[in-house]
């Protein structure tokens, strides 16, 4: 499955969830808008690398200045003790938060360096994690553990997953480091050990930071530099 693919499966996604989104209530600037809230601000990359498609509008076929399904959402992390900067791509279709492991003797690798962290604590967890459209490359996870700072909240000891570096080369991510999977799982078969399914939005209600298991998303301009989710 294409990066193309997946951001327009992200789009189809956010239209679904927002209409079943309680929790989530944003101001114009306030990075946390009430007790059991959380709201992030969001960027966004554009790849227009490819051919933009014509479109044909009243029976005149006319050139796309731009194509916002190829465009995909990001938000700033830090994970670790001391913390690194991670940038994770939002994702409706994967239910697992997963980071790739950078490797320092490889020039321009980046990631999350594991033997830089104090704090991280291997799960003694690994498995194969994959989308269900046959197209896309399957993924080798190792469950880890460690503390991760989102917006301007701290969560101690989250489940979370690394890709070992090559295996993180399958999938192409020259811009970001990660995912956040806001999914869920597929079905009972799905691989995905316990305790790290969905982990991101499961440990926030749990500890209280938020209400609901449930997000919104707010698209103030197609410029995204006001987006929040």
């Amino acid at each position: 499955m294409s990066f193309h693919a997946l951001r327009a499966l992200f789009f189809q996604g956010t239209v679904l969830l927002a209409a079943f989104a309680f929790a989530v209530v944003t101001g114009d600037d306030a990075p946390e808008s009430s007790p059991g809230v959380i709201s992030l601000p969001l960027s966004f990359l554009q790849d227009d690398s490819d051919v933009l498609p014509k479109h044909t509008k009243r029976h005149v076929e006319v050139d796309l200045q731009r194509d916002n399904l190829n465009r995909y959402f990001y938000v700033n992390v830090t994970i670790g003790t001391p913390a690194q900067s991670l940038l994770l791509s939002v994702d409706t279709a994967m239910d697992v938060l997963w980071v790739k492991e950078r490797n320092e003797s490889e020039s321009g690798s980046t990631g999350f360096l594991k033997d830089k962290s104090t704090t991280l604590k291997p799960a003694g967890k690994a498995w194969a994690s994959k989308y269900q459209q046959t197209a896309c490359p399957t993924i080798y996870l190792e469950g880890q553990q460690d503390d991760m700072t989102i917006g301007s909240t701290k969560i101690k000891d989250l489940n979370f997953a690394m890709a070992p570096n090559p295996s993180s080369k399958t999938m192409s991510m020259a811009d970001i480091d990660g995912y956040v999977g806001l999914g869920m799982k597929y079905d009972e078969a799905s691989t995905t050990p316990d305790g790290f399914s969905n982990s991101f939005m499961n440990t926030l209600f749990a500890r209280q930071a938020i209400q609901r298991r449930a997000f919104s998303l707010n698209f103030k301009s197609l410029r995204g530099d006001a987006d929040s989710m």
